[in-house]
């Protein structure tokens, strides 16, 4: 989960909107550390990335519905990144729940310390900043995407955004499914 969590930092930062890690969820489970993610908004940032995303597609495609279909499908794969990430975010949720319990259930007999009942929920804590960092990427990816919709339309009066746009209000669904689970973390 952190690998793909990383993904939606690296994607707004580095303009790039492919190569998603997947293998993160094993070293979340696992409890390694916390990586820096990075922290700043992209606010304004957000119709220049929209602009350079629609200058290198256009590089790439001349036709403009080739243009449309290739960004349309750069919001699929990206809302298909989000779900992936999000089922990861479930798995991990429900380990830190199952952790939490059986931590709480060896300190109440005296089998762990009260230390290991803090590290354990530093830990979720962790993975809570971590849902959410995504969820903050996830945001700013839109943003870009969205910028990038109204420039191809406003350049291409009369196209048809449609299916982009579906594209666009799944991943917003997607991004408030993240913002939940984020705020269902809990490390009671």
């Amino acid at each position: 989960m952190r690998e793909q969590s990383r993904a939606f930092d690296k994607t707004v930062w580095e303009g790039s909107l492919v190569g998603a890690g997947t293998s993160g969820l094993m070293a979340f489970l696992t409890g390694h550390e916390l990586v820096a993610l990075a922290g700043a908004g992209v606010g304004g940032a957000a119709g220049g990335l929209a602009g350079s995303y629609v200058a290198q597609k256009q590089k790439r495609y001349a036709d403009k519905e080739d243009l449309l279909e290739a960004m349309t499908a750069d919001v699929r794969q990206s809302n298909e990144e989000t779900q992936s990430f999000i089922a990861s975010v479930r798995e991990v949720i429900d380990e830190d729940k199952r952790r939490l319990a059986a931590v709480q259930e060896q300190v109440r007999k005296g089998a762990a310390t009260q230390a290991a009942l803090e590290s354990t929920r530093r830990h979720i804590a962790d993975n809570r900043a971590v849902i959410a960092q995504a969820s903050k990427g996830a945001r700013e990816r839109q943003a870009m995407f969205q910028g990038a919709e109204r420039q191809f339309r406003t350049g291409n009066p009369g196209t048809n955004t449609a299916r982009m746009q579906q594209q666009l209000d799944a991943f917003s669904q997607n991004i408030k499914t993240l913002d939940s689970l984020a705020q269902s973390v809990s490390a009671a």
